[in-house]
């Protein structure tokens, strides 16, 4: 996962995510829906085994 051009680790779920952009202090983002947030090769929903 990258926030804001650095790399900060491999989310292997939404709960990852959230974690990840607290870390990073972005509080007020939905990451299902925002335009924001670029996925590649899946969804918020759907996560793909490693």
């Amino acid at each position: 996962m990258e926030i804001l051009g650095t790399q900060v680790g491999k989310a292997y779920s939404l709960t990852d995510v959230a974690e990840f952009r607290r870390s990073a202090g972005i509080e007020d983002l939905d990451v299902e829906t925002s335009d924001n947030v670029l996925w590649i090769g899946a969804g918020p929903h759907h996560w793909e085994p490693e």
